[in-house]
Parts: C-alpha cells; structure tokens; sequence
C-alpha cells in the first residue's frame, strides 16, 4: 500500500492522503504543496503498519532517507 505524505527536513510527517487512479491510469496525488523545508513523496507502508487507521499511521511514523528516498519507518516507543 503505498501513501503521498508531506514531511519536513527531520523526518516530521505533516499529512499523509491516499493517491488514487484517475480516469486514464495516471497517479492522482493530494495536492500537497510543499513550502520551504518541506518535501513530498509517495512512499510504501511497512507491511508491519498497514493495519492502521489513517489517523492512527500518520501518528506512528516518520520519514527516514534510505540510499537517498524517503521511506516511512515506526517512530521509537517512548
């Protein structure tokens, strides 16, 4: 499953929406707008978190730089 988030330099997830299949097959995104600091991808769920709420996911994860794309990782249990 994969989502279009909005993330910041540390990693910060501000939003997160699901892309969707427009009429010809295109990839239609959230219509994040990404300001200074600020990024925007579609990125695969780990499998570990697809079983969350939309609420619930953009509450556990961050975005962590892996051979240089952004992926969604679990935020450390305090």
């Amino acid at each position: 499953m994969k989502v279009h988030i909005l993330f910041d330099d540390t990693g910060h997830v501000g939003a997160i929406s699901h892309p969707r299949a427009g009429k010809k097959g295109e990839v239609l995104l959230g219509g994040f707008r990404p300001a200074a600091g600020q990024h925007a991808a579609i990125v695969e769920v780990p499998v570990e978190l697809r079983h969350l709420k939309p609420r619930d996911l953009h509450e556990a994860v961050r975005v962590e730089h892996v051979k240089g794309e952004p992926r969604l990782v679990a935020k450390p249990k305090a």
